[in-house]
C-alpha cells in the first residue's frame, strides 16, 4: 500500500512538476452581509459613530480589519484631519472583542479578532468618537463622511446610514 502511494506521488510529480496536495485546502472567503452605521452629530460638532457589521465567513478566519480614512485633502488643496477614538468593540451579545488600532498612511486601521469565525455569520459592533467631523462655513455647516469607507477587500451586500442631528440644528 505504501509503495503504491509513493509510486502514485512520483508519477504525479513527474507529470505535473508539482507535489499534489494530500489534504486540499478548503476555499476561504468572506464578505460583509450587512453594514449599518448610525452617525450622531453632537452639539459640539463631534460625531458619535456606531457601526454594526455582519461578516459572513466561509472557512476559518481570525477576524477582520476596519480601515477608516482620517486624513483628507480638500478640493481647495487644504489638509483636513479627523481624530478618531475607538470606544468599544463587541459581538452581537455584547461581549468585548479583542482589538488593536494602528495608523497606516491616511487611515486608522482597527484589527478585530472574532472567535468562532468559521463557516458562520457573526455580528461586530464598533463604537467610536470623531473630533473635527463637522466643518463650519459662513453660510452652512458640513458633515463629510464616507459611511462605509473605500478600503474593504470584500463585497458589501447591504449598507445603510442613519444621521441624527442635535435637536437645536436648523432644519432638523
Amino acid at each position: 500500500m505504501v509503495r503504491r502511494l509513493l509510486l502514485s506521488l512520483s508519477v504525479a510529480i513527474c507529470l505535473t512538476g508539482t507535489v499534489p496536495s494530500v489534504h486540499p485546502q478548503a476555499e476561504r472567503s468572506w464578505l460583509l452581509e450587512d453594514f449599518r452605521v448610525v452617525l450622531e452629530v453632537q452639539p459640539d460638532g463631534n460625531l458619535a459613530v456606531t457601526e454594526t457589521l455582519r461578516p459572513r465567513f466561509v472557512g476559518s478566519f481570525n477576524g477582520i480589519f476596519r480601515t477608516i480614512p482620517v486624513d483628507y485633502r480638500t478640493p481647495e488643496g487644504f489638509n483636513y484631519k479627523l481624530f478618531v477614538r475607538l470606544e468599544s468593540v463587541s459581538d452581537g451579545e455584547g461581549n468585548t472583542l479583542r482589538s488593536e488600532t494602528s495608523r497606516e498612511g491616511h487611515y486608522l486601521k482597527c484589527k478585530i479578532w472574532i472567535p468562532g469565525a468559521r463557516d458562520t455569520t457573526k455580528t461586530v459592533l464598533l463604537r467610536y468618537r470623531v473630533e473635527n467631523a463637522v466643518r463650519y462655513f459662513p453660510d452652512h455647516d458640513e458633515l463629510y463622511w464616507n459611511a462605509t469607507g473605500t478600503e474593504w477587500p470584500v463585497p458589501i451586500e447591504r449598507s445603510s446610514a442613519l444621521i441624527k442631528l442635535p435637536a437645536a440644528a436648523a432644519g432638523a
